[in-house]
């Protein structure tokens, strides 16, 4: 107990431990919207670590903390003692706090070395970048001396979920398309278009349009006329590729939805529709100003006997054709 009104004091008198630091771990996070993920507050390089004391902050608006774990070093067993308020995810209108000390209570020997103090469970809310602020971090010794330390905090990024272009379709807004959504199914599908090539020179491209498609069916073009986020092949080969468009700011109605058009031509060619794809209504009043990256996955195979060349496009399943980075709201 007299070590826990230390570890409160203002009082306390610094020890000198070098190297001896508090961080948040990882210290910097990317995750998607509705992603549930993990960071831990570590202690690394301690000494004679008989307690501990910390507040970690949080965007509540970005950020909802689902679960909160204490741990404590194994030579403690059970002889802990805890205070503090804990988990607080409404602290105030913007921020969560979680504030919380524990202490090693006679006969648990001091802890030396490094661990994690508590591990936090986060779903992401809604998209930006905030900060994992740890303050008033303190660790006490066996003497109920401070010891030294350093402070790292956190960051996380949220970003919007990929939209995968998937097997099986729907019909939104008097259309019917295969399915862009946040996840994908589990049956692939190809499409393929081959010309004669003596010489097997031929390259092969492959890009998007984009319109916005109103409830009653009425599409405006986002895209300038012509495929954006082109990619190509000059020999032969399979797998992902992927090239990105800057999206500017539109305007949407909330019954709007997006049309996204795969396109694939051969160098002396001209682009031929592969496949259309659509979202749900898009619930949203504005497409942001955003760089979308798209990944297609693409073969380019050569016959030999034939002379021809032949191009593909495949999505859904292992294939993973998608979309990232398309912001609304």
């Amino acid at each position: 107990m007299a070590l826990m009104a230390s570890l409160f004091s203002t009082m306390i008198v610094p020890a000198i431990a070098a190297d001896t630091t508090v961080n948040v771990n990882p210290s910097s996070v990317t995750v998607y919207r509705t992603d549930v993920f993990t960071v831990n507050v570590t202690v690394s390089n301690a000494s004679d670590l008989c307690g501990w004391e910390f507040k970690l902050w949080w965007n509540n608006t970005l950020l909802n903390c689902t679960q909160v774990e204490i741990r404590a070093p194994s030579i403690w067993i059970n002889y802990t003692f805890e205070v503090g308020i804990g988990l607080q995810n409404a602290f105030n209108s913007t921020h969560g706090r979680f504030w919380k000390a524990q202490a090693a209570l006679l006969p648990a020997p001091s802890f030396n070395g490094s661990m994690t103090l508590v591990t936090f469970t986060f779903k992401a809310l809604n998209l930006g970048t905030g900060a994992l602020d740890l303050e008033d971090a303190v660790l006490a010794d066996s003497k109920a001396h401070s010891i030294s330390k350093l402070v790292s905090d956190g960051t996380v990024t949220v970003l919007p979920s990929p939209l995968f272009m998937r097997s099986d379709q729907h019909t939104v807004n008097n259309a019917t398309m295969y399915k862009l959504m946040e996840n994908h199914t589990q049956v692939a599908t190809s499409v393929n278009s081959s010309v004669t090539d003596p010489e097997n020179e031929a390259y092969c491209y492959w890009g998007v349009r984009v319109w916005k498609r109103s409830e009653p069916g009425v599409e405006a073009e986002i895209t300038s006329g012509s495929p954006v986020a082109v990619v190509s092949r000059s020999s032969s080969g399979s797998g992902l590729q992927s090239a990105t468009w800057a999206c500017p700011a539109t305007n949407l109605s909330v019954t709007d939805c997006l049309v996204v058009r795969v396109y694939y031509k051969f160098d002396w060619t001209s682009y031929t529709q592969c496949g259309q794809f659509i979202t749900l209504q898009l619930n949203a009043t504005t497409l942001a100003a955003s760089t979308w990256t798209v990944y297609y996955y693409t073969q380019r195979s050569y016959s030999p006997s034939t002379h021809k060349m032949y191009m593909y496009y495949y999505w859904d399943n292992n294939y993973n054709s998608r979309i990232e980075n398309v912001n609304y709201y």
